[in-house]
């Protein structure tokens, strides 16, 4: 009857090699997230147990580990791999992997910092093997599980989601803007309000460094810690957080600022050259009388200091500009929202007010009646009183201002 009975059609056979074929992608996918333990006991050598671990379960043997109790550790690492790992060999038994898990506990260091090394999303595969005469055992490897093949990590994966995918794979920093002072805690509120998502409770400020030109801001690093419940790979991240304060904004930036060598000496000479103008119109222009050639002396003392303050102010926007260079080469721009616009609107004012002076020099030529300065004066200080951070500056523009106003009216 066999013999008689029909040949499976074409279609047939095409549906059961679809099936069988389906059923080996799912079995694949199934051994890749499992883990695997191997046995080999050769007549002529020492035997070997075979371990191929996923990520996630490797993540979970460091949270064991860090509970720092032997006994626990034993106890979770035997009931993972016996109960829920793909066994290949029936005499494997849980004395074989109550034994392997003190081993590892006894290589702990050699074994995570390799795990350190790695992407975190691979398999690895540690050997150990037994010693004649014995209990003990040794490892004697560690690798990666099919270098070229990544499988999942939650634990990483819900660490790269918790921080918007802002974590690379390669090295970067990572700016957290401006925060209040360098304290942990305002450094832990800043890194959650960046990333709300995130359990900042498993987080440890980790090298923490002030400010510096080199880096362009404070740094500091974070170390995930262990916690009641794993839910991020334990270890410290490979990535600098910069920062900025608003103590050293309001503070530290406006000395370095006001120390500068080129406003010292500018704000040094003009003040000088500002008491020697006051002195000249208290002592010497009285002197010119109110005739015609003394008129005519005055408009000249006017014309050569008006040419002077244009000459000062010239200086004084080529220090702005070093200024401004060394704020963009140091990235502080970045970190401080409106300062550019800042430095930028009293480079605008100190332009106005060269404009201003041209003015003054064109109605002395000709012998106009002149604005009045304290016009000039106001818009100039309602113009740049608002300015953060910088006040010497401000202070040395008003005097310009000032100055402008005693040589027009003198």
């Amino acid at each position: 009857m066999l013999a008689n009975a029909p040949a499976p059609t074409k279609t047939k056979i095409n549906s059961l090699q679809t099936n069988n074929l389906e059923t080996l992608k799912r079995n694949k996918r199934e051994n890749s997230n499992k883990d695997v333990l191997e046995y080999s006991a050769p007549v002529f050598g020492r035997p070997r147990m075979y371990y191929t671990i996923t990520p996630n379960t490797f993540e979970e043997i460091i949270f064991w580990k860090l509970n720092n109790n032997l006994d626990n550790f034993i106890f979770k690492f035997e009931n993972k791999f016996y109960s829920d790992a793909k066994l290949n060999d029936a005499r494997i038994g849980g004395g074989h992997i109550r034994k392997n898990a003190e081993t590892i506990w006894n290589n702990w260091s050699r074994i995570y910092d390799f795990w350190q090394n790695t992407g975190k999303r691979n398999k690895i595969k540690i050997v150990t093997v037994s010693n004649f005469g014995s209990s003990l055992q040794n490892i004697e490897s560690i690798e990666l599980f099919e270098e070229n093949s990544f499988i999942e990590n939650k634990y990483l994966e819900k660490l790269w989601t918790d921080f918007n995918s802002d974590l690379p794979k390669e090295y970067i920093y990572i700016d957290l803007g401006v925060i209040e002072d360098k304290n942990d805690n305002f450094i832990l509120n800043k890194l959650k309000e960046k990333y709300p998502k995130l359990n900042i409770s498993y987080f440890e400020v980790f090298e923490k460094k002030d400010y510096s030109f080199f880096d362009k801001s404070f740094s500091t690093k974070f170390k995930i810690k262990s916690n009641d419940e794993l839910i991020y790979p334990i270890q410290t991240l490979n990535y600098k957080f910069t920062f900025i304060t608003k103590k050293w904004l309001n503070e530290d930036l406006p000395k370095l600022i006001d120390n500068e060598n080129l406003i010292q000496n500018w704000k040094s000479n003009f003040i000088n050259w500002q008491n020697e103008i006051n002195r000249q119109i208290n002592e010497d222009l009285s002197k010119y009388g109110n005739d015609e050639r003394g008129r005519a002396l005055k408009r000249t003392w006017k014309g050569n200091n008006i040419n002077e303050i244009k000459n000062k102010l010239l200086s004084l926007n080529h220090i702005l500009e070093t200024i401004d260079s060394k704020f963009k080469l140091n990235e502080v721009y970045n970190k401080v929202q409106n300062l550019e616009k800042d430095i930028n609107e009293l480079k605008s004012q100190i332009n106005k007010l060269n404009q201003k002076i041209s003015e003054i020099q064109n109605s002395l030529n000709k012998n106009e009646n002149l604005e009045n300065c304290a016009n000039i004066a106001g818009t100039i200080s309602a113009s740049t009183g608002w300015i953060p951070y910088i006040g010497t500056l401000i202070s040395t523009v008003s005097g310009t201002v000032a100055s402008i106003c005693t040589v027009i009216n003198a």
